[in-house]
């Protein structure tokens, strides 16, 4: 996106507000938006004069007061729910020592595609190219020649502080947004893949087979109390319930010997059950 010359209309802080209230209220109204407006509403949003256009650090999207009234009302939704997408998808913790610029102009070409394909406006200037459909950012990252990214206008900002305390706080809005939006209802495959698939990894991580076997296991030992053994320490005067266990007492474990089974994974089988 490229800066524009000073909103010709009187910049009063008010008018500023509203227009942005205005490309809220747009965005909530879109079908399946849940998702994006949490994440977008969770940050906070500030007005900059120092900035050419917009900017976030992962905590807030500031933006260029001039800028933002210059846009189309449809492109100013668009412009919110990018800066907002960089926050969701990590992009500031994701750097590892990249260049910066050439990383930001490849994480603008994933939003601008994914914004596009759901509809949003993009404004005049964005980044473009069906090319990149369905590649991450790291991938679009090594597509763009180096010389591309010189003379490229910077939104996303070195995050500031703790990074470890950005991501716990990105990973709270992530999973608050999912909840928000299965609650609306929205559409299955309304969140974003690439965000989808870290929400199942931090919601639903992998375990090793022991721990999901053990407690497949414990399932079927049930403790509970029963009058069928009824409690003696309170013999006569009382007849309370007894603790009643009702376990595991053999168990069968089968090893396959087929073909497709290797010495080595034979063995293991067996060092594993023994």
């Amino acid at each position: 996106l490229e800066a524009v010359p000073p909103y010709k209309q009187e910049n009063t802080v008010s008018n500023h507000i509203k227009a942005l209230d205005k490309a809220k209220i747009a965005l909530m109204s879109k079908a399946d938006s849940t998702f994006f407006t949490t994440v977008a509403f969770s940050l906070k949003h500030v007005w900059d004069e120092s900035i050419p256009t917009a900017c976030t650090d992962g905590k807030e999207i500031r933006y260029n007061p001039s800028f933002f009234m210059n846009m189309g009302e449809q492109e100013r939704v668009f412009l919110l729910v990018h800066e907002a997408m960089h926050v969701a998808l990590l992009h500031l913790l994701r750097l590892k020592g990249r260049n910066q610029k050439k990383w930001n102009m490849a994480a603008d070409y994933v939003i601008n595609q994914m914004l596009i394909e759901r509809g949003f406006k993009m404004p005049q200037g964005g980044l473009y190219n069906k090319d990149y459909k369905d590649l991450s950012t790291e991938q679009v990252y090594d597509l763009i020649p180096d010389h591309q990214a010189e003379d490229f206008q910077m939104d996303i900002e070195e995050a500031h502080g703790d990074v470890t305390d950005l991501e716990e706080d990105i990973k709270e809005i992530l999973v608050r947004a999912s909840v928000a939006s299965k609650m609306a209802g929205d559409t299955p495959g309304s969140i974003p893949g690439d965000i989808q698939i870290y929400l199942d990894k931090l919601l639903k991580p992998k375990l090793p087979w022991k721990i999901i076997l053990r407690r497949y296991i414990q399932s079927f030992a049930k403790n509970d109390f029963s009058f069928r053994t009824p409690n003696r320490r309170f013999f006569p005067k009382h007849i309370l319930p007894g603790m009643k266990s009702e376990k595991l007492m053999n168990l069968a474990i089968a090893i396959d010997t087929s073909g497709s089974v290797t010495d080595e994974e034979f063995k293991r089988f067996v060092s594993e059950t023994s």
